[in-house]
């Protein structure tokens, strides 16, 4: 029976269950129709073994192919669907329990991703598939009683992602090794998203964080963003999706909440990140969440065996590259 969407829209806080203090978790499986969910704590990783996959995760939606891995941040929307037949890897690492911060990693965002890797992040895309791999197998040989080696790979995967895949790095063909314009850029993250709401200017932010503004302004001209009023649009984007899934607040008003002058850049915005209107991403997962989750979730055992298979022919293919 078709579910009726009055108040509030299914959106889902999933919550992870590490077992044993371990900080990640590992789980096979086939998806079909997942439910529309995000995490509070968790940075996800997707692996496709085997098949196709469609993932939607904020403004993003890509087809994830045989061999292909795709990162979600800590509050991301996201869900996976599929018609054909998949196998996946579902790795989930625990935001508390690793090196750095809970409160320094909610204000990166991770690229780590086979449609958007520039050519000087292949080799570091492929050491996160051979940790997310070889972490995997052992996880599921062994359930979670190694905590310490899986503490260091933990670790291991997300000094990649951070160094490697992280907002900063992902804006310009060329690495930036610069601590310090990281930092900054950290803190020009953390600023609007704790301050979305509230009016932001390009000149008062430069202020705020003591860099330049002329150089601020070229910087963001250089990013894939075009500006800093682009980077403020999908920030304050980034949250409406929020207030869309879970209330019946008018579009103005939404608009007014997260920080937009008027309606029409709350639209503007949205439509530009999402290429849907707010309305449209309203309807589109009204429309979806009417069919009901279907995934399948192998047995260690079964995992292990299919995972195995994968890895031999991973291995064998990459040493003759």
């Amino acid at each position: 029976m078709t579910r009726t969407i009055k108040r509030i829209l299914d959106l889902k806080k999933e919550t992870i269950n590490y077992i044993n203090k371990c900080p990640f978790r590992v789980s096979v499986v086939t998806a079909s129709h997942s439910t529309i969910h995000y995490h509070e704590s968790d940075i996800e990783l997707i692996y496709c073994l085997y098949g196709t996959a469609e993932i939607l995760c904020n403004h993003e939606q890509v087809t994830l192919n045989k061999g292909q891995i795709f990162t979600i941040d800590y509050k991301d929307i996201h869900c996976i669907f599929s018609k054909d037949d998949n196998c996946l890897i579902v790795f989930h690492i625990d935001m508390k329990n690793v090196y750095l911060p809970q409160d320094y990693l909610e204000y990166v965002y991770l690229a780590c991703q086979d449609i958007t890797c520039k050519k000087r992040q292949q080799n570091a895309l492929r050491k996160v598939k051979k940790m997310v791999l070889a972490s995997s197998l052992m996880y599921l040989q062994d359930g979670s009683d190694h905590v310490s080696q899986y503490k260091e790979a933990a670790d291991n995967i997300i000094k990649v992602l951070c160094s490697e895949f992280d907002l900063f790095n992902s804006l310009h063909d060329e690495k930036i090794s610069n601590d310090e314009l990281h930092k900054r850029m950290h803190n020009i993250i953390k600023h609007c998203l704790q301050n979305y709401s509230n009016k932001i200017t390009l000149s008062s932010l430069a202020k705020e964080i003591h860099i330049n503004e002329n150089y601020f302004s070229q910087f963001m001209r250089n990013s894939t963003y075009g500006s800093f009023s682009n980077m403020l649009g999908y920030i304050r984007s980034y949250e409406a999706q929020y207030l869309l899934l879970t209330t019946e607040y008018s579009i103005l008003t939404i608009s007014h909440m997260c920080g937009f002058s008027n309606d029409k850049y709350f639209y503007k915005h949205f439509k530009r990140w999402w290429n849907k209107t707010p309305q449209e991403y309203r309807y589109w997962v009204q429309n979806y969440i009417k069919n009901p989750e279907k995934m399948y979730y192998f047995e260690n055992k079964e995992g292990l065996h299919i995972l195995s298979d994968y890895i031999s022919s991973f291995f064998i293919s990459d040493a003759f590259k």
